[in-house]
């Protein structure tokens, strides 16, 4: 067993085990590393029965890989995960783990000399991978620059994401495409 801390308010993506296919995403919203037990908010899992778990916590520190099983206890809109086995993925601040998700940018705001322009431009991006603080979004090249919020529905499987966030970086472009940098300020799980 490891002593997983400062896990309030951070991520975690749940998982079938068996399938590895994504079933959720929400926050913590406490931790007893004495009897094991996560409890995460409930509204993005409200479809979901009794069944095991492999969970991603992106901790403050730290990427962690959780087992466990999701118990039917809802208390004060928290549901109830009972671990069986934790372990680190990595030491680095930040992890990104790959996701390998589609998505489209419903919403771009450019700011021009400080005056923001609003655009409503659909188009299709892919999320290639995910930190706890951002993502790197691959999107046709010519439509965002560094510096816009931009707002973006990404789905896969049974997993629904509301993403909003800031271009911080131009990674990589080319005549097709162009690689960015995203703080998130926002994400919902629909």
């Amino acid at each position: 067993m490891i002593k997983m801390k400062n896990l309030e308010n951070c991520r975690i993506i749940l998982h079938s085990p068996k399938t590895g296919q994504a079933i959720a995403e929400t926050y913590i919203t406490s931790y007893n590393n004495t009897r094991r037990l996560l409890h995460v908010h409930a509204d993005e899992l409200s479809t979901l029965h009794r069944q095991p778990i492999r969970g991603l916590i992106f901790g403050k520190d730290m990427v962690y890989e959780v087992f466990g099983v999701l118990t039917n206890r809802v208390i004060s809109n928290e549901r109830e995960i009972t671990l069986y086995r934790e372990s680190e993925i990595n030491h680095r601040k930040s992890i990104r783990y790959d996701i390998d998700m589609p998505a489209i940018i419903t919403s771009v705001t450019h700011y021009h000399k400080n005056v923001p322009e609003h655009h409503n431009a659909a188009c299709t991006a892919h999320i290639i991978n995910m930190s706890a603080t951002g993502i790197l979004l691959q999107a046709p090249a010519g439509n965002i620059d560094v510096g816009d919020l931009i707002k973006i529905t990404a789905i896969k499987n049974l997993l629904r994401l509301r993403i909003e966030c800031k271009v911080v970086r131009l990674q990589d472009c080319n005549i097709q495409s162009d690689w960015f940098g995203c703080t998130i300020l926002s994400i919902k799980n629909e």
